[in-house]
Order: C-alpha cells, then structure tokens, then sequence
C-alpha cells in the first residue's frame, strides 16, 4: 500500500524508467508478435470507394453506442466484446478495412489483430477513423 505522495511517484517513475528499459521504442504492438503483420493503411478515399461498394468491407471497431451515434455507410459494427461467431463470419471476406473513432484509438488494430488470428487474408486500417470521416463530410 502506498503510504504518501512521494512514495506514490517514486514507484510511477520506477515503472516509467523500468518501462523504458524494457521497451525502448515503446510497448510493441503487432510488430512484436512473431509473425504478425504490419497491417496496411488506407486513406479517405479507399474508404469513401468502399462506403459506395460496399467493397472492402468496412468493419467499425467502436462501442455500439458511438457506431449508433453515427458511422461510415456500409460499416459494419464489430466492437471489442463482439462474439466469435461473427468474427468467423467476416474473416471470410475478400478484403477487410477496419476503423475505430480517431488515430490514437487501438480497438480497430485490436479487431485487425482478431482477423488476422482468425484466418482473414487481406485486413488494412483507416488511422484517421470516424473523426476523419465525419469531419470530411461535413457530420460534425
């Protein structure tokens, strides 16, 4: 139990050093999992291409609240509790684009990660996600 302040911020520098150590670059994501892939980025327009077609498949890794909210036309909704069985599903597809609500967000690299360890052959991601998106056209 951490008695004061200080000994509070001495154990965060500690992690904070020992982290450093130990992931000199920064905690690893899917470059760091034997064999994993890099997965691929696309930009606005691949997606707004897939929003019209419907190919790729667009997979939107946000909450089901924030998916109502608002999301790309044609998305599908696979948030981070979704069950295996649609997982099984999609990784069938052809091509896979997956977002999540903005750059920083990891649960659409988390659902790219779930694909690619459920079989699918083609996942690529949309960095600027929703918030790109909606931005751009004109939502917000």
């Amino acid at each position: 139990m951490i008695k004061d302040i200080g000994q509070g911020i001495a154990l965060a520098l500690m992690a904070f050093f020992l982290g450093g150590l130990i992931f000199p670059k920064g905690i690893p994501w899917n470059r760091e999992i034997a064999g994993a892939p890099v997965f691929e980025t696309v930009d606005i327009e691949a997606v707004r291409a897939a929003s019209k077609t419907g190919t790729p498949v667009l997979l939107d890794a946000r909450n089901p609240t924030s998916y109502a909210i608002g999301h790309i036309e044609k998305a599908i909704n696979v948030p981070h509790n979704v069950q295996e069985e649609i997982i099984r599903e999609v990784v069938k597809q052809p091509e896979i684009i997956a977002y999540c609500s903005e750059p920083s967000c990891p649960d659409s690299k988390d659902l790219a990660m779930r694909l690619w360890k459920a079989g699918a052959k083609s996942v690529k991601l949309y960095p600027g996600g929703w918030e790109e998106w909606s931005l751009a056209e004109g939502l917000r």
